[in-house]
């Protein structure tokens, strides 16, 4: 077989043209240099620089690496070493630096003495600026990672921990770097049920949210494929807490569901004529939207001085637990002598009572937790300016906590119940005056018309302080020339349908000119040809579905602040109107809108009994007009603002 071999001066010149600088020095003080191959020219120099003295090899090493360099080589050289490896910088004949690799052989005499040094140099300045600029990068990526607001790690297929960034640290409590990413993470003992290494591993991106069983934190994950230079994969995992978010999201939700509960109150509230009738289904979507374990109405009354006697009236309980209506506890519950004064006493101001059971008295503790009930929240309602009850809201076992968007918003609905409840004593109180007078007026209350086809009253039974003259006016004359035009031609159209149809009629028609009063009319036929119409007064009830309808529309859609205080100032409720213009002028509360002497002025306006009108607040270039109103019922005070027009922004008020 034939080998293909170079002679020496072949091999020689081949090495002396690349890359390769050989060098000969003398083991003397600057190295002198003995040979250096004629490739040097790539430092700009030319070896008789060198080797004709003109320039010493320890004149070009950078000034600042020249004493390490000289400790290494005398280090090296002390050792016995037969050679040895350096880096260090030189500067090339424009004065630039250049990274070297140096590895030296150690020339010795047959006594041992060192006397040259055989070496060759290679330019590494393109791998170490690579090296550093890889340095930079990485800091600068790894500076970028611990300031990330989130957790991040690397995992193998293998499950082990490769990498941790700083928040993670933190979280776990050490470096956990190695572990088996189950233990370190979740402190679990096999592989997470929800682990999506598989696909991860296959080179897929996976988003994703979960609940932690570590923390009970909401987390949104990304888990991305991370391929290494080698060809090996690992899991890229970056984990943003969003637990507020989800809580908000949870949140409006729930405040969506109760504002969606208080348009069906109000409707429901609107159709029945009984509390009874219609409070269960208005129960039952409170239940679900506020997403508790109870809900109830609780009838109180007073019973001697100071005390209060209890009585649950109506409930919803979610599936699956026992209900309390009928528990003796809650039947004639003496509320200051079972320890609940401070329910009689916050209640009876409008305020709301809510929290969680363990940080309540010990009074109350002992009754709820006996009950297993975690957290409460507890909203008075009035009817006609009177403390009469509470809607409550329990949560078995737990606890909760109760946002005061949730308990604004149920203001309405308690608003609502006291508006219906008084609505049915009204109504109650009249059902009672029609029996009291059944015999005597056949069940036929206030006023009674027989008219022909023609529209003439026949006959009149007038009512008492009622809307229309008397009957010796009426009789014999059409019902054009004593009703109002569209009353009169009510009556003759549900006439006509009447002796159309054989069908009693049953509607509604205003008799005072100015459309205050209202009555319902039932029609029936007296006669061939003749209808006999029974008109009831049910003006109260209409304007107490009036009252219904505003009061459940009144706080949430004015356009101005409203807010409700409380004798010491305390913000009870703030509308979205107020909370709107605090946030527009860039103030922290709705409260900071307000007059700066508010609560001074809420005092004095519950002691003086009076409105206080024309009070100023300016903030930035915004000027408001206040009203306080007082309500000595809850002692609490109404205050109304609005903006008053520009050219009265300037002038004090009257």
């Amino acid at each position: 077989m034939n080998v293909v071999t170079l002679k020496p001066e072949e091999a020689l010149r081949l090495f002396e043209s690349g890359p390769t600088v050989t060098f000969k020095w003398k083991a003397a003080d600057q190295w002198p240099v003995e040979y250096v191959s004629p490739n040097v020219a790539q430092f700009g120099y030319c070896p008789e620089d060198f080797t004709g003295g003109r320039i010493l090899y320890a004149s070009i090493v950078h000034p600042d690496d020249l004493a390490r360099v000289a400790a290494e080589v005398r280090q090296h050289s002390e050792a016995g070493v037969p050679y040895f490896e350096q880096d260090y910088r030189i500067l090339d004949s424009q004065g630039r630096v250049r990274w070297l690799y140096d590895f030296t052989v150690v020339g010795r005499d047959a006594q041992g003495a060192i006397t040259h040094y055989y070496g060759y140099v290679q330019d590494v300045t393109a791998r170490r600026q690579a090296q550093e600029a890889a340095q930079e990068n990485w800091a600068k990526y790894r500076a970028i990672v611990d300031a990330y607001d989130g957790l991040i790690y690397i995992g193998s297929a293998e499950y082990k921990v490769e990498f941790m960034n700083r928040r993670f640290i933190e979280r776990t409590g050490r470096d956990a770097v190695g572990e088996l990413c189950y233990k370190a993470l979740y402190d679990r003992d096999s592989v997470c049920p929800w682990c999506v290494n598989d696909s991860v591993f296959q080179g897929k991106t996976v988003r994703w949210e979960m609940l932690s069983p570590k923390d009970s934190r909401w987390y949104y994950v990304v888990n991305t494929p991370l391929v290494h230079p080698d060809g090996r994969m690992s899991k890229m995992a970056m984990i943003q807490d969003v637990t507020e978010r989800k809580q908000a999201e949870a949140l409006i939700r729930r405040r969506e569901a109760i504002l969606e509960a208080i348009g069906f109150a109000s409707e429901q509230f609107l159709k029945c004529r009984s509390l009874e009738h219609c409070i269960q289904p208005v129960l039952t979507r409170l239940g679900q939207a506020m997403n508790v374990s109870r809900v109830h109405v609780t009838e109180v009354r007073p019973v001697e001085p100071n005390e209060f006697i209890a009585d649950r009236r109506y409930e919803w309980t979610a599936a699956g637990l026992p209900p309390q209506l009928y528990h003796a506890i809650w039947r004639a519950f003496p509320m200051r002598r079972q320890g609940f004064a401070r329910w009689i006493d916050q209640l009876g101001r409008g305020q709301i009572v809510s929290g969680n059971v363990l940080e309540f008295p010990a009074g109350e503790q002992a009754t709820l937790t006996a009950q297993q009930i975690g957290s409460v929240a507890i909203l008075p309602y009035f009817v006609n300016s009177a403390w009469r009850g509470f809607l409550g809201f329990e949560v078995q076992g737990g606890q909760r906590a109760w946002a005061l968007a949730e308990l604004e918003a149920l203001k309405t609905i308690v608003s609502l119940i006291g508006a219906a409840l008084q609505r049915q004593e009204v109504e109650q109180s009249l059902r009672q005056s029609e029996e009291r007078h059944a015999n005597l007026l056949n069940a036929i209350p206030d006023l009674m018309l027989r008219f022909d086809r023609s529209g003439i009253v026949l006959d009149v039974k007038s009512a008492p302080d009622g809307d229309m003259p008397d009957r010796a006016m009426m009789m014999g004359n059409a019902l054009d020339l004593f009703l109002p035009a569209p009353a009169a031609r009510g009556l003759r159209e549900a006439a006509e349908r009447l002796w159309k149809t054989g069908q009693r009629q049953v509607f509604d028609v205003a008799l005072a000119e100015d459309g205050s009063r209202f009555y319902e009319v039932r029609m029936v036929s007296a006669a061939k040809g003749e209808a006999l119409a029974i008109l009831r007064d049910v003006t109260a009830r209409k304007k107490a579905d009036v009252a219904i309808a505003k009061l459940a529309a009144f706080p949430l859609n004015n356009p101005n602040p409203l807010l409700e205080l409380s004798e010491e100032g305390e913000v009870l409720f703030a509308n979205q109107s107020a909370r709107d213009m605090a946030a527009t002028l860039g103030l922290e509360k709705p409260s900071d809108i307000l007059p700066a002497d508010f609560p001074s002025l809420c005092r004095d306006c519950l002691a003086a009994g009076a409105a206080r009108k024309g009070l100023l607040s300016k903030h930035a270039n915004v000027t408001l007009a206040w009203t306080f109103m007082p309500i000595p019922e809850s002692r609490t005070v109404h205050a109304y603002g609005f903006a008053p027009p520009a050219d009265s922004q300037s002038r004090p008020p009257a």
